[in-house]
Parts: structure tokens; sequence; C-alpha cells
């Protein structure tokens, strides 16, 4: 998309200033724009950064996440450590042995928010939207994560009451015909969908690595950070670190919120 020369949409700022904002050269900045790791529109041969898109990269920085430096897992696996760093195993057991050792050599080698980056294809995101009269019906048949799953771990936050949290395809495919749910752009419900329905068997509530990732999609509105849901997501972070290098605490911790 082109612009009129001196035009600048709204949330949006020039190289230089996003490099400047990162703390990077404008060379790193055009990088991640190359990478898909920031969002970019051009504007008579120049890039226009996305406001919300820096900021969430900045804060991603300020996590400790390299994106571009971590090769996602699959997606079994991915549920498989994030159930893991819980104290739940029902997964890690079914992987074979060497799968099961190598998979707790990287959780052993990693801090909890270095893998963030690791998880990112834990589940395609659907945003949909449903009648106000079925959001509760909605609620009820996905396993909550973001704001709502941040609360069940203990991490109080307040929310717009926009459904975030996980389901199989299966399910979506059901939740579409019985709730007459429609995928929408600016629909204010997250759907996550996982491919098989067994990754989240047995849960009532995301694992804690899965919110804190997830509450990221919460963190920047309109290029502005909530300070609340980051402090969460450090929260949930701190606990999972502290869970994970006591491993005789975590499957008590982590039972008592299931």
């Amino acid at each position: 998309m082109r612009y009129p020369y001196g035009y600048m949409p709204a949330r949006h700022m020039t190289v230089s200033e996003a490099a400047e904002r990162l703390g990077v050269l404008p060379q790193r900045v055009r990088a991640l724009v190359q990478a898909g790791e920031l969002d970019a529109i051009r504007a008579q041969g120049s890039w226009l950064i996305d406001a919300g898109s820096l900021a969430k990269r900045a804060l991603l920085t300020e996590l400790g996440v390299a994106t571009s430096s971590t090769r996602p897992w699959s997606q079994p696996i991915a549920w498989a450590a994030m159930r893991a760093l819980d104290g739940d195993e029902a997964l890690l057991s079914a992987l074979d042995r060497k799968a099961r050792y190598r998979l707790r050599r990287r959780l052993d080698d990693r801090e909890p928010a270095r893998l963030l980056s690791a998880i990112r294809t834990r589940a395609r995101v659907v945003r949909v939207s449903v009648h106000p009269s079925r959001a509760a019906q909605l609620r009820a048949l996905v396993l909550p994560s973001g704001i709502t799953g941040a609360g069940v771990h203990g991490v109080g936050l307040t929310g717009d009451g926009a459904v975030d949290g996980y389901l199989s395809a299966d399910a979506l495919a059901d939740v579409r015909s019985a709730l007459r749910v429609r995928d929408s752009d600016t629909g204010a419900h997250l759907l996550r969908v996982v491919d098989d329905e067994r990754l989240v068997q047995g849960l009532e509530v995301a694992p804690r690595l899965a919110v804190a990732a997830d509450l990221l999609d919460h963190a920047v509105e309109n290029g502005t950070v909530d300070g609340r849901v980051v402090s969460a997501v450090k929260a949930l972070l701190g606990v999972v670190s502290s869970l994970s290098s006591s491993p005789s605490s975590s499957s008590s911790a982590s039972s008592s919120t299931r």
C-alpha cells in the first residue's frame, strides 16, 4: 500500500524512529520487517513501522525473547513442554525415550521467557464474533487462557468479557455450527485452535507458559503497553521458573490449579 508524499498513517513511525525506540540501527529494523517480525507498510519507497508491532517487539526484547534465533517446536512438543513445566507429564511420558530426554534437556537449559518463542506454534489463532447472549456458552467450551487463565492461576486481571481460550479443530467446527460463531478480523474473541484434542485433554486451564504467551496479545493496544498485563506475564514466568527448578514441588503446585 502506498500513500502520498508527506502522509503518515496514524500509529506508524519511520524506520529511524523505530530504531531509536528499540535501541538498534535502522538496518536492523529493516531486517526485522523483512523477516516478518515487525509489521510495516510502504510509503514513497520507505517503510512505516506499525507502532503496536514495535511496542510488542520492544516488550519481547525486555522479556529476553529472541524470536528470530529460536526455531519453533512442533505443536505436540510445545504442549508436552508447557504441561511438564507445570508439573504435568501426561504428554511428556507419551514421547519416546530419546525425544523425552532431549526435551528435558531443552527445558533445563532455558529460562521460561526464552521458551515463549519456541512455543509460538502451539495453536493457530482465530478471531471471532458471536452474539453477546452466546458469549458465556462460548467461554464454557474453551480451555481458558489469556486474562481469564491468568486469574485461574492466581494472577488477577480484569478484562472486558472477551473469550480467550483453546479448543481442538473438531470442536471449533461444532462451535461454529451450534453458536453461529463467525470469523472476523475485528472480533472480540480469540479462539486458539490445536490440531489434536489430546493436547488439551485433562486440563481445566491452559498451562502457565501458554497463558503468559497469550497475554502478550493483550499487552499492547494502540502502540501503548499495558503495564498490568506485563506484570502478570512476568509473575507467571516467575512461577514457571520456580516450579521448573523444584521438581518435587511442581507436581503438587500444578494439581492445585486444576
